[in-house]
């Protein structure tokens, strides 16, 4: 309940921000949210106040009973925050279907950062192919092929959110080598590698992988590394949902690229034994118990009974321990899977 307070209250500032009335007088601001406990993001204690908000800017924080406004909402008793940014969203194509995006916004969520393996760009024709059953069903279309053309088209639209998005390295994969197993020739590297260069140059924050699904799976670290390079040059970090803990240490080493990681994955319920806290059930910085995958497999020769397989051997005792009474417990060096 209090988190459903909390978000109401995002969205109620997020929704007055878009009330810019003309004609208002001088020192008349157009929403007070009045009363509230405000949690300003600082890391400091909540406090109990009031909000002005002038068009889409905070216009005072504090005890404003002096203020006049075209509109007041009382707010006591509940919390009032500045909107949440979701670190990993997949929302990139959801708000050119349904620009309110209100699975977002009603959790306070006003910015998504995107971008996990796949990215709205590069696009190629043949890309654009592949989706046009899904352009047909939910009534959009892809008429981007960079960052430029896609951001033209959501300020067009409109949006609810704020979106951020890195590049996706199983984007850029798609674009230029297709789902083929095999590594890149020199040319088709030195295409990619081209193409982060200029996403990242139209605003992307960095390289993303998502090495566990192909055809990122059959990415080599060297390819990896190439394509991370190319976004250190722009200032941009490096982030992984890693196959294993070894390919992150390697592609940060020999590119000097500040790394993020994404959902740690374990192949193997031996690598998930290696850590204390993974052993016991609770959740860890360096590891994610119950994310425990088969290796990486084609999409068009995979055994229909491997997810089954896969699935029951998540579900038992031994691969989902239940949480014990040892939260907290650090882990093991063994964190550092190679």
């Amino acid at each position: 309940m209090g988190t459903l307070r909390l978000a109401l209250v995002a969205l109620i500032a997020l929704l007055a921000c878009g009330k810019r009335e003309e004609g208002r007088g001088k020192g008349v601001v157009d929403v007070i949210l009045r009363g509230g406990w405000i949690i300003d993001g600082s890391g400091n204690p909540r406090y109990q106040g009031d909000v002005a908000i002038t068009g889409d800017r905070i216009a005072g924080v504090g005890f404003l009973n002096g203020a006049a406004a075209r509109e007041t909402v009382d707010v006591s008793g509940l919390a009032a925050a500045p909107g949440f940014i979701d670190m990993m969203g997949q929302s990139e194509i959801n708000v050119l279907i349904d620009n309110r995006v209100l699975s977002k916004v009603t959790q306070g969520i006003t910015t998504e950062v995107t971008g996990e393996g796949g990215s709205v760009a590069p696009l190629t024709d043949q890309l654009v192919l592949d989706d046009s059953d899904a352009m047909k069903k939910w009534h959009y279309r892809e008429d981007w092929r960079d960052l430029d053309g896609y951001f033209a088209q959501l300020a067009k639209q409109g949006s609810t959110v704020n979106i951020a998005t890195f590049v996706g390295a199983t984007q850029v994969r798609l674009a230029v080598v297709g789902k083929e197993n095999r590594a890149p020739t020199g040319p088709e590297l030195a295409h990619m590698t081209a193409l982060v260069d200029t996403l990242m140059e139209q605003g992307a924050l960095g390289l993303w992988t998502a090495l566990e699904y192909a055809p990122a799976s059959y990415s080599t670290t060297d390819e990896i590394i190439a394509l991370a390079k190319a976004a250190r040059r722009h200032g941009g970090i490096y982030a992984s949902h890693m196959r294993n803990e070894g390919i992150r240490i390697e592609t940060t080493r020999w590119t000097r690229c500040s790394a993020s990681r994404a959902k740690p994955t374990f192949r193997r319920r031996s690598h998930t034994s290696r850590c204390r806290a993974v052993r016991a059930g609770v959740a860890c910085p360096g590891c994610s118990r119950g994310s425990i995958r088969p290796g990486p497999w084609d999409s068009t020769s995979r055994p229909t009974n491997t997810r089954t397989r896969a699935r029951r051997r998540r579900s038992t005792p031994r691969s989902r321990p239940g949480p014990r009474a040892v939260a907290g417990t650090p882990c093991s060096p063994g964190c550092a899977i190679p």
